[in-house]
């Protein structure tokens, strides 16, 4: 969707099901364990005067950081890039040649049919990786059996006394009654708020989302209700 000037891709998180602007969104990223973080510098070629600098950060809902990365195992058409992966998506770590030697990699499979090769030349801690990474995938955020969806609050009742009941008024009765009066008649009642169709239900519910996630700012979010005809 358009906010503003800008063109926001908004997908699934993997791991709740919520609209959200990367594979792990925002709520549940602030409940991720992390479990490695390792920053290295990598020197390519045989000076060295190439240098790269390459990152693995591991939690129980993601793997993210900067390596060189690859649509093949064999390290073709690779190149420096950072990512950010939902840790459920690892298949496995393996080994791969890169520049002539050996060089392990982390094997991305994405829902959807996307395959990538994390690759880590140079890396000396190969074992602390792994074993991270299968703690993180025993340990990961469980997702729900079915996406949470999104319901806009209605406002609580105004608060009506309730009437006495016959015997305290008869209790309470000391003198004859007054004339009685007519009560005046109760206000029609405000007319039902029309529902959104399903299609502007839909874009509520990511509007709502991009707000709580801090995508949008609140001036952003009225403009694009306004925009939209919410």
């Amino acid at each position: 969707m358009e906010v503003g000037n800008k063109e926001v891709v908004v997908m699934k998180c993997f791991v709740c099901g919520r609209d959200s602007v990367g594979e792990v969104c925002n709520s549940c990223v602030r409940d991720e364990q992390g479990f490695y973080n390792r920053e290295y510098q990598y020197k390519e070629g045989l000076l060295g005067r190439k240098k790269e600098e390459l990152r693995v950060s591991i939690t129980n809902a993601r793997i993210s950081g900067v390596s060189v990365v690859s649509p093949y195992a064999n390290g073709m058409n690779a190149k420096v890039d950072n990512f950010n992966h939902w840790i459920g998506a690892v298949e496995e770590m393996g080994e791969t040649t890169y520049n002539g030697k050996p060089a392990p990699y982390i094997h991305i499979k994405v829902p959807g049919g996307i395959e990538r090769y994390l690759i880590y030349p140079q890396l000396d801690d190969v074992g602390g990786v792994r074993n991270a990474l299968e703690k993180a995938k025993a340990n990961k955020i469980a997702a729900p059996a079915t996406a949470p969806v999104y319901e806009i609050p209605t406002p609580a009742p105004a608060y009506t006394a309730p009437l006495p009941t016959a015997a305290v008024a008869a209790a309470a009765y000391t003198a004859p009654a007054p004339a009685y009066t007519a009560p005046a008649p109760a206000p029609a009642p405000a007319p039902a708020p029309v529902p959104l169709d399903p299609v502007q239900q839909d874009r509520m519910n990511k509007l709502n989302t991009l707000l709580t996630s801090g995508i949008l700012t609140r001036e952003e979010y009225e403009a694009e209700k306004i925009k939209l005809g919410l």
